[in-house]
C-alpha cells in the first residue's frame, strides 16, 4: 500500500508541465471563445447566451473523471481492452442505424442519443483503434515488414470502419483513421513499399467516392477557387477567411466578432478557430498553433523516450489524433485544405470529443510519467 502511494506521490511531483500547462490553457481558452462564438446563437435558439458554454462547462467537469482515471492507471492495462474496445466501436456504429438511438443532426447520422445525452461513437473508435494498433504493432513489431502479419491485417481494420463511416456519412473521419493507421504502421516498422502502394490506392479510391457524390464535389470546387463560388459552395469557407481579415493583427476583441452573428455557420464548433482569428487576430491563432504543437511535439518525444513499444507506439497514436483534428480544423478554417467537418480539439463544441480527448491526455501523462520513473 506504501509502495501505491509513494508512485501516486512521484507522479504528481513529476507532472510534465509542456502537457499540463498548453492542455489547461487550451481548455480555459476553449470555455472563453466557446462563449463568444456561440452566446449569439444560444439567445437566439434557447433563450440564454450561456447555455453552449455552461454545457462545455459540464463536459469539462466531467471529462475530469476519466482524465485523472487514465493519469493514473498503470497504461499496460490497455492491452487488456485492445480487442473489447474495437468490438465495442463497431458494436456503437452499427446501433446508430440499428437500434431507436440513432441521432441524426445536418443529414449526418453520427451520433446516439440516449435520453439528452448525445454520444458520437467515432470518436470513441480513434482511441480504440489507437490502442488496437498498439497492442498488435507491438506484439507482431519482429514480422512488421512483411505484408502477413504486419500490414494486412489493419488494412482489413481500415476498411471495417470505414464501410461503417461512409455509410453515416463522414468522410473527416475516414481520412483521421487512415492517417493514424499510416503513421502508426510506420512507427512499428511496415514496410515502407506495401505502405506506399495502399496509400495510393486509398488516394484513388477516396478520388471515386468524392465524385459518387455532388456535395464532395462542391467542396473540392470551393477549396480550389473559394471566392468564386462564394455566395454558395464556398460561403462558409469565404465568411472564415473573411474572418481572419477582420482580425488582423490584433483582433476586434473578445465578444466584438460580427461573423458569428448569423453569418458563419458552426462558429461553435467547426469553425470557432476562425473566430478566434476575427477576435485574437493574429496573436491570438499563433498563441492557439503554439500550444497544440508544444502538445504534439511533447507526445511525440514522450514516444520516444518510451522504452515499452506498446506505450511508444500508444503515444504515437493519440499524439496523431489531436495533432491530425488540430491541423485539418486549422487548416481549413484557412483554407488550406478542403472543408472536412471536424472539430478542434479542447477548444470547439463537444461533448464527446472533449472527455475522450481529455482521457488522451491522462494517458500520455501517465507515459511521460511511467518514462521518468525508469
Amino acid at each position: 500500500m506504501q509502495s501505491i502511494k509513494n508512485r501516486k506521490k512521484y507522479s504528481i511531483i513529476k507532472e510534465d508541465p509542456f502537457l499540463w500547462i498548453p492542455f489547461l490553457l487550451l481548455l480555459f481558452s476553449g470555455l472563453i471563445m466557446l462563449y463568444s462564438a456561440s452566446g449569439y446563437l444560444a439567445e437566439q435558439r434557447y433563450g440564454s447566451q450561456f447555455f453552449f458554454v455552461k454545457k462545455q462547462f459540464i463536459f469539462t467537469l466531467a471529462g475530469i473523471i476519466p482524465f485523472l482515471f487514465f493519469r493514473f492507471l498503470p497504461y499496460k492495462y490497455l492491452k487488456k481492452t485492445a480487442y473489447i474496445n474495437i468490438l465495442l466501436s463497431i458494436f456503437f456504429l452499427t446501433a446508430i442505424f440499428t437500434t431507436p438511438f440513432g441521432h441524426v443532426v445536418g443529414g449526418a447520422a453520427r451520433w446516439l442519443k440516449l435520453g439528452g445525452i448525445s454520444f458520437q461513437p467515432s470518436v470513441f473508435s480513434f482511441y480504440a483503434i489507437a490502442v488496437y494498433l498498439a497492442f498488435t504493432i507491438s506484439k507482431h513489431k519482429e514480422n512488421m515488414h512483411l505484408f502477413w502479419p504486419g500490414v494486412f491485417p489493419h488494412i482489413v481494420l481500415f476498411f471495417i470502419f470505414a464501410s461503417f463511416l461512409y455509410k453515416q456519412p463522414d468522410f473527416g473521419s475516414i481520412v483521421i483513421i487512415a492517417a493514424l493507421i499510416v503513421i502508426m504502421l510506420l512507427t512499428g516498422g511496415a514496410g515502407l513499399k506495401y505502405i506506399s502502394a495502399i496509400a495510393a490506392a486509398g488516394i484513388a479510391m477516396g478520388s471515386f467516392f468524392v465524385i459518387q457524390e455532388p456535395y464532395r464535389v462542391g467542396r473540392i470546387l470551393s477549396f480550389i477557387n473559394p471566392w468564386k463560388y462564394s455566395e454558395n459552395l464556398s460561403y462558409q469557407t469565404t465568411m472564415s477567411l473573411k474572418a481572419f481579415i477582420h482580425g488582423g493583427f490584433f483582433g476586434r476583441g473578445l465578444g466584438g466578432g460580427i461573423l458569428k452573428m448569423k453569418r458563419l455557420p458552426e462558429a461553435h464548433t467547426d469553425f470557432i478557430f476562425s473566430i478566434i482569428g476575427e477576435e485574437t487576430g493574429f496573436i491570438g491563432v499563433t498563441l492557439i498553433i503554439v500550444l497544440f504543437t508544444i502538445i504534439i511535439v511533447r507526445g511525440f518525444k514522450i514516444a520516444e523516450k518510451t522504452k515499452d513499444s506498446f506505450g511508444s507506439l500508444l503515444a504515437v497514436g493519440i499524439t496523431s489524433i489531436i495533432g491530425i483534428h488540430a491541423v485539418i480544423n486549422m487548416g481549413v478554417a484557412l483554407s488550406i485544405l478542403p472543408p472536412k467537418g471536424l472539430t478542434l480539439p479542447f477548444i470547439s463544441y463537444g461533448g464527446s470529443s472533449l472527455v475522450m480527448n481529455m482521457a488522451a491526455v491522462g494517458i500520455l501523462m501517465n507515459l511521460g510519467a511511467s518514462t521518468n520513473e525508469k
